[in-house]
């Protein structure tokens, strides 16, 4: 009975005194591949307030592949996540294990996830960068005018133009032949611009700009400058002896058959004027010219004067076109258009007077003859003796 009962305490003894393994010292080659299921970190949502180096944590409530801490000094807990070494042309940037791909001007980033892989595509934006079908098309530079006026232009590009700026060119198309003068455009509504000729300051005359025609206009900070002139500038000129007491051509200055035509012709040296229009009258004479066929816009008239002595004299520039036919007498010569400046003539050299940009009447059509008038008007001189002399004078004419 007694070594039964030994037995039996020495049993109870080992069951109830059994103690932990410490399978860090008291396991060899363990092997879990046969249990059921094995979790060797701790696992939560929120990290322990205490660690030591070298503990780990499975935090269960982050982004999946972002879940794993570790416990990189006492009671500070770090992300275990790869990192990746950025380059720039081999250069290192740095190492981070997060990229971001930011898309420069006119660059285009587009990402897509596969499941296997993320695949990253730049392309370029066609609305900043230029593009060979673009450039072939004529697309950015492209402004055509839809504002059905001959002055005032207006017209849009693609994508809009947000400013102007100095030395930007556009290839421009008017839906209007040009009126001539004070002429603007206004592109995408930025602000009308005077419209000039090449050298930035001169206007453009009528029928210089031709409505369908393409044009290459460059910005220089202030106007918009159109291309040099296709217009031809022919010059015509009245010499000494080109009136009708000078040699050879007896009809390039005529005085008119009735009326008032004190004027004299100055002979046919070379310093003698054209035309001598004495003190106190009302001289005029009359010269003409036929207009081109492809003649377009207005003319400019100008001359060479001097006076004996200081004195204020107004001219008077008359125009009108008629048919073939020697110079009208002044019974049936009416001037449609009158021009008249005062000239400031202070000493007896020469002086050249300008009248630009003469307006013609509707008669002057293309390859009508203009008969012009030059009148020197009485009753305004503060001269006492005297008279005005007309040496050279000039006719321009434009013409495609």
């Amino acid at each position: 009975m007694y070594p039964k009962l030994l037995g039996g305490l020495l049993l109870g003894g080992l069951i109830w005194g059994q103690t932990q393994v410490d399978l860090r010292t008291q396991s060899k080659n363990v092997d879990f591949s046969s249990a059921a299921e094995t979790r060797p970190v701790k696992t939560g949502t929120i990290l322990p307030a205490t660690c030591a180096i070298g503990d780990v944590y499975f935090k269960s409530d982050v982004t999946a592949g972002l879940n794993l801490y570790g416990c990189t000094a006492n009671n500070t807990w770090m992300q275990q996540i790869g990192t990746v070494a950025l380059e720039n042309n081999g250069v290192n940037v740095g190492n981070r294990s997060i990229e971001n791909f930011v898309p420069g001007l006119g660059i285009i980033n587009t990402m897509a996830d596969t499941g296997a892989q993320i695949n990253v595509q730049p392309s370029v934006d066609t609305g900043i960068i230029q593009t060979v079908s673009n450039a072939q098309a004529g697309t950015p530079l492209y402004c055509a005018s839809a504002s059905a006026s001959a002055t005032s232009y207006t017209c849009a590009l693609n994508p809009s133009l947000t400013s102007y700026s100095t030395g930007m060119t556009l290839l421009w198309k008017p839906d209007v032949s040009g009126a001539g003068g004070i002429t603007t455009l206004n592109v995408d509504t930025l602000g009308a611009r005077n419209l000039t000729e090449a050298d930035g300051v001169t206007t453009p005359v009528a029928g210089e700009i031709t409505a369908g025609r393409l044009y290459q206009v460059s910005y220089d900070g202030t106007n918009f400058r159109l291309p040099p002139s296709s217009l031809v500038t022919a010059q015509i000129t009245r010499t000494p002896a080109q009136c009708n007491g000078g040699v050879g051509a007896t009809a390039d200055w005529s005085t008119p058959s009735t009326g008032a035509a004190s004027y004299a012709c100055g002979g046919t040296a070379a310093n003698n004027p054209t035309l001598l229009y004495p003190y106190g009258s009302a001289a005029e004479a009359y010269t003409r010219i036929v207009l081109p066929q492809n003649w377009v816009g207005n003319i400019d008239f100008g001359l060479q004067s001097s006076d004996a002595v200081a004195g204020s004299v107004q001219m008077e520039v008359g125009s009108e076109c008629f048919g073939n036919g020697g110079p009208p007498s002044s019974t049936d010569y009416v001037f449609g258009n009158l021009t008249e400046q005062t000239v400031t003539i202070s000493d007896a050299n020469r002086h050249f007077v300008s009248f630009p940009n003469l307006t013609l009447p509707s008669t002057c059509t293309a390859g009508a003859e203009l008969v012009l008038r030059l009148k020197r008007i009485a009753g305004i001189l503060n001269e006492s003796t005297g008279g005005l002399q007309v040496y050279s004078s000039v006719f321009t004419v434009r013409h495609n």
